[in-house]
């Protein structure tokens, strides 16, 4: 029994041993990057190779570090990716040979594939692009191959190896837009002599490693300006592009696409696409996939481009100071064969300090659907912090719902702190169903503190079955102010639910179905002041123009009906002509709509008086209670008959921030009246959108950006690489603001110069010199004789030395007795051999520095001194010495010039063979006879 448990357990554990997968051979399988650093361990199952089934995607740090026993294999992603967190590795080898690395794709680490130590391994076809650093990172790492690699878009460097990195070969490569950084780095970088053959790239250092330039789909019109017009995956690898589109991206021609069109370019960072009013539409049948899809931007624009018939035009998430302008998002469609979709003119999610202006986003409409239809909206926009200005949403659909239509909005706003003015909403409208239709909506809000102004939204209708539709929807909102609003002809004008502490003031609402106003039990604390709600309740049913379920402020408002009563101070009936009939004295304000002004900045107001009474009045004196930090103007109206009016022109200046009410009383003789407006002083800046694009805002203020070394863009000073030397390391200089290698081929660098050496070989020293640690130094030649008496008939051995040691090919010059001179040149030992052929004194020097000589004498024998001494002759009689040179070698051997002794041993030669012959010959003919 003992015996089978334990032969269970051991089966349970080999069962579970290895997450990866042995497909025999030696090979296994795995899919994640812990399985395959088993696998690569294991020498028992996976000696061959491990391939990877499936991506990877957002590995945190280094995904394959260094397996111990990653030797003599192979390492197949077979074409899937391995993504990471922007930490770590892709692959990390350290102290391993002969491996192979084929086919994987790597992306989003610090370094894609590092070595270290790591000789004699092959890398084939993998694609190692968009890490922080380096694609290939190499460091005393030798006799790598790498063939058919494609490593693009890296943060520094594409390839780099430093200079303890050797013998490595690097075969058809393409290396291209990398340095994304846009400092001193380059497509390959090669501290040593590796060898390059084929590769595409374009920048190396040092130059000449790139023996094809990078082929580009777009055009790089330098400051960081790029055009494109081709497709959707140009325009995605354009915006990708910082090496070449750092600044903007301009669309030169209209393009299409089944499904998305550019989904989320990693570097579309810090810069603009400009469609320079250029089309991005949908090419299928109904609607499907994102215009653009972007996700964690930060100051990117977007401007004068129409995107049409996506599900999505824009959609956006975790943006930061993005700018949107001229932009139409229009004709989406939720309606595809993939079923009902909602479509949105730009979707934006947890967005902050963004800008919209002059954006078109309407005819979006929802998918169809057996059950539930689909909304389509203009605008949803989950930020805060931003700014809307001159959007236009109409004509929104919900798509239709067998059962239940789906709800059409213009605008859908949830966030704080956010400003609209100038939006038109109108003719938004949900679907009908058999159990119900879908709302439609204007405007829709949802959140706190967002100032509204100037808003248009009217003829918002519902699907039906209770379905209604609203010009403007508060929707839990708090502390916001909406003014100079019109909402005409929708169920209800403005509808207030579970909203609090709001203000609306000089608003109109005319002609709707139901309520011009409405506000449930569970909105308190909201003011509603002079405002017009007049001619509602068209339905004819119980409605009003003014309906409040809570005890909100109501003050100023011109209405007819209302409930509870109070809430309207004045009529919406028409006076009748030439008088108010009532036999009294009465002025009459026309509304102020509510004012805006930056700070310091005098806004003119316009004020209407009419007076509305049964008499003339007199001397009518127009004034207003401003606060103290406030400069207002007063008027003068004089005199004003029955059912005339007048006007003035006050200049109001605010020199604090912030909302105010401001009093405006015209008085005459026999009557007065007064009225209320808002007025708002906005600071002058409240971010940096609102100040020149040379100033940026501090304090609430404009101030210039300081830019000494630099250029100004956006509000900010934009750094030079560098201004001057001092700027870079003391290997480089500054050239065009970047800091470049200092040019050093025989010297050293040092501040930022190339101090040359004094040499860097013998040919750069004169004549007589050489060159010895970068300085040139006397050869310090020297001759020696080591016989320096001989007789004649002897020979002379000169030896010639520099620095002590032997000297070949030095040329000697030899001085004879009779004055005569010939040269020799010292052999591979440094030796000349002269023959003394005459009695005398002879001298030796050196061709190139005759101060560098010696002397040395020759005598007859004792025999020759015996006889009898010949007169002597002159030195013009002398024969000329026998130096023995001949075809450029000069030599004697036994006091036989070289030359004599061997045309006597080829004599003695042909001598020898003539002989040989002959006795052949006599033999032959011996042996015949016999």
């Amino acid at each position: 029994m003992k015996k089978a448990v334990l032969l269970l357990v051991v089966l349970m554990v080999a069962a579970v041993g290895y997450a990866y997968t042995s497909t025999g051979s030696g090979v296994c399988s795995c899919d994640s990057c812990a399985d395959c650093t088993d696998a690569l361990n294991d020498n028992a199952n996976c000696y061959a190779e491990v391939t990877l089934v499936t991506d990877i995607i957002d590995q945190p740090g280094t995904c394959i570090d260094n397996p111990e026993n990653f030797t003599n294999k192979t390492f197949n992603c077979q074409g899937y990716q391995i993504d990471g967190d922007g930490t770590g590795d892709g692959i990390f080898l350290n102290n391993k040979e002969n491996n192979t690395i084929v086919n994987c794709l790597i992306t989003n680490f610090e370094y894609g594939i590092r070595l270290s130590s790591a000789n004699n391994n092959n890398f084939t076809g993998n694609y190692v692009y968009d890490n922080a650093y380096s694609g290939f990172n190499l460091s005393a790492s030798s006799n790598n191959i790498f063939l058919n690699n494609n490593i693009s878009g890296n943060g520094q460097y594409g390839f780099y190896a430093d200079l303890t990195s050797t013998g490595n070969s690097l075969d058809s490569n393409t290396l291209c837009v990398n340095n994304q950084l846009r400092s001193n780095f380059f497509d390959v970088y090669d501290g040593d002599s590796n060898t390059f053959t084929n590769n595409t790239c374009d920048s190396s250092y040092p130059s000449g490693k790139c023996d094809n330039p990078c082929s580009y789909c777009y055009a790089r019109n330098g400051g960081g300006i790029c055009t494109v017009g081709t497709d959707c995956s140009c325009l995605y690898s354009a915006l990708n592009d910082n090496a070449n589109c750092y600044n903007e991206v301009r669309l030169n021609e209209s393009i299409s696409a089944y499904g998305t069109c550019v989904n989320n370019p990693p570097r579309f960072q810090n810069k603009m696409l400009n469609c320079l009013n250029n089309v991005i539409s949908y090419r299928g049948v109904g609607g499907w996939g994102y215009g653009l899809s972007l996700s964690n931007k930060s100051n990117i624009s977007i401007k004068n481009c129409i995107i049409r018939g996506f599900t999505y035009g824009i959609y956006g998430e975790y943006i930061t100071n993005g700018s949107f302008e001229y932009v139409s998002t229009i004709e989406g469609s939720g309606s595809s064969m993939f079923g009902c979709n909602s479509a949105y003119g730009i979707l934006l999610s947890e967005s902050s300090y963004i800008k919209l202006l002059h954006i078109n986003a309407s005819s979006n409409i929802g998918g169809p659907s057996n059950w539930f239809g689909c909304s389509g909206t203009g605008l949803y926009l989950n930020i805060s912090s931003s700014t809307l200005n001159d959007i236009t949403a109409n004509n929104n659909i919900g798509g239709r719902g067998n059962r239940v239509g789906g709800s059409g909005f213009g605008i859908m706003l949830e966030g704080s702190g956010n400003t609209l003015t100038s939006i038109n909403v109108n003719n938004n409208a949900g679907s009908g169903g058999i159990w119900g239709g879908g709302t439609g909506t204007g405007l829709y809000v949802f959140g706190e503190n967002n100032n509204i102004a100037r808003v248009t939204a009217n003829n918002n209708r519902g699907g039906g079955k209770g379905a209604n539709g609203y010009g403007i929807y508060f929707d839990t909102v708090a502390n916001t102010t909406l003014s100079s609003s019109t909402t005409n002809s929708n169920q209800y004008g403005i509808y207030l639910l579970s909203s609090v502490n709001n203000t609306l003031t000089s608003n109109v609402a005319l002609s709707n179905y139901f309520h011009g106003i409405y506000l449930d039990s569970t909105s308190s604390g909201n003011t509603v002041r002079s405002n017009r709600f007049c001619e509602n309740n068209q339905s004819g049913g119980d409605y009003y123009d003014a309906y409040d379920e809570d005890t909100n402020t109501f003050s100023y408002n011109t209405c007819d009906t209302s409930n509870p009563n109070g809430l309207c101070a004045r009529s919406c009936a028409l006076l009748p002509s030439g008088g108010g009939g009532e036999n009294k004295h009465k002025l009459y304000i026309y509304d102020i709509a509510h004012q805006y002004a930056k700070k310091g900045e005098k806004k003119n107001v316009t004020i209407i008086v009419e007076n509305i009474g049964d008499y003339k009045e007199y001397d009518i004196a127009l004034s207003l209670t401003c606060p103290s930090s406030f400069s207002c103007e007063n008027a003068s109206l004089g005199d004003l008959s029955r059912a005339r009016e007048k006007n003035a022109t006050l200049g109001i200046l605010g020199n604090v921030v912030g909302n105010y009410l401001i009093k405006v009383e015209a008085r005459s003789e026999d009557t007065s009246t007064e009225t209320e407006f808002y007025f708002t002083v906005e600071p002058e800046c409240t971010k940096n959108d609102d100040c020149a694009s040379d100033e940026y805002c501090r304090n609430n203020e404009c101030v210039p950006v300081e830019c000494k070394c630099g250029y100004v863009e956006n509000h900010a000073c934009i750094p030079y690489e560098c201004c001057d030397n001092t700027d870079c390391d003391n290997t480089s200089v500054c050239s065009e603001h970047k800091c470049v290698p200092v040019e050093c081929k025989c010297g050293y660098v040092e501040n930022h110069a190339c101090i040359p050496y004094e040499c860097c070989g013998d040919s750069d020293c004169a004549e007589n010199n050489i060159c010895v640690e970068h300085k040139c130094v006397p050869l310090n030649y020297n001759i020696e004789i080591e016989n320096a008496t001989i007789e004649v008939g002897e020979e002379f051995v000169i030896n010639v030395l520099r620095d002590g040691n032997p000297a070949a090919g030095v040329s000697v010059v030899v001085v004879y007795p009779n004055g005569s001179t010939a040269k020799f040149l010292s052999d591979s030992n440094g030796r000349v051999n002269v023959l003394a052929d005459q009695k005398g004194s002879f001298s030796f020097y050196l061709e190139n520095d005759p101060n560098v000589a010696k002397k040395a004498y020759s005598q007859l024998s004792q025999l020759a001194s015996q006889q009898t001494v010949q007169q002597p002759v002159t030195s013009a009689e002398q024969p000329a010495p026998q130096a023995c040179c001949a075809f450029g070698v000069c030599s004697s051997v036994f006091g036989l010039c070289w030359y004599w002794l061997l045309l006597s041993l080829a004599v003695i030669g042909v001598l020898v063979g003539a002989l040989i012959f002959f006795m052949r010959g006599k033999m032959r003919g011996i042996t015949g006879r016999r």
